[in-house]
């Protein structure tokens, strides 16, 4: 009776716990006897979500930087094509290459250009290429307001996939900050309904981050907070995955505009953050 209870236990987790796809090796590859040890995985998830026509035949290796700087070598193997990089980003960067001077399709905000092609173009030399620079940034506080106030998840793994394919980095990740400001305000007496007065709707983050407002767009209620930090775990697990460093919010040397009133333990809150880098990509 015991080892029927323990089975229908296991049989129940199995159905209920979410099972995660590993990045499906090459077809041919096992056919052919190939080594099919992925070193990028997550460049083969990304063309099986992009391009799921081309993910089961590609091969990824890592070799080392060139003189300091990241580098990708595509080529094919048969009817596979292998893409060799120093690291995740810059694999990604040899899939795109493959994708849009020997397939000749694209993916990009204007439209997608993704039909299958049959069979895969072969590369008849090795294509090999360097980044100019090592840190290839994407995005600034506006764009999350400009163009991003409302995107769900979906819409943002298509962004990743695309910053990811066009070799980005370095990328701020400042969706989620508003439970930072309420945990903290929270901490030093701020009421609950104080709290969701200082933070702004969606659509004024950005300049709210940049200490230029306050409650503006709102109001905010709880569950809304609690969405966005949702979402933001999303989006740092998937940029890690794919090699891009997330830059978080810093404090900044604004508070409440009621602050040093509120209480007799008036503090202040010091400390910003600066960065500044260039966007490139690989010549």
């Amino acid at each position: 009776m015991r080892r029927i209870q323990i089975f229908l236990t296991l049989l129940a987790l199995c159905t209920v716990l979410p099972v995660r796809t590993p990045a499906r090796l090459p077809d041919r590859a096992v056919r052919e006897g190939a080594d099919t040890r992925q070193e990028f995985p997550a460049v083969v998830e990304l063309a099986q979500r992009v391009v799921p026509w081309l993910g089961g035949d590609i091969l990824t290796r890592r070799i080392p930087r060139d003189q300091g700087r990241d580098v990708f070598e595509i080529s094919t193997a048969g009817s596979m094509l292998v893409i060799a990089a120093s690291d995740t980003p810059s694999a990604a960067a040899g899939l795109n290459w493959y994708l849009k001077y020997f397939c000749h399709r694209s993916i990009s905000h204007l439209g997608d250009n993704l039909a299958p092609v049959e069979p895969l173009p072969q590369i008849p030399q090795p294509v090999r290429h360097t980044a100019r620079f090592g840190t290839r940034y994407y995005l600034n506080y506006c764009t999350f307001n400009y163009t991003f106030a409302f995107a769900d998840w979906k819409r943002w793994e298509r962004e990743l996939d695309w910053m990811a394919l066009n070799g980005v980095n370095l990328a701020p990740a400042t969706i989620g900050t508003e439970a930072v400001w309420q945990n903290t305000l929270r901490r030093v007496g701020y009421s609950e309904s104080e709290v969701l007065d200082f933070l702004p709707g969606p659509a004024y983050t950005a300049w709210w981050l940049m200490g230029n407002l306050e409650g503006w767009g709102g109001p905010v209620n709880q569950r809304m907070v609690e969405q966005r930090v949702d979402l933001q775990r999303k989006i740092i697990a998937r940029m890690r995955e794919l090699g891009m460093e997330p830059i978080l919010q810093s404090s900044r040397a604004s508070t409440r505009s009621f602050f040093f009133f509120a209480s007799t333990m008036a503090r202040s809150i010091k400390g910003c953050a600066t960065f500044s880098a260039a966007a490139c990509g690989f010549r």
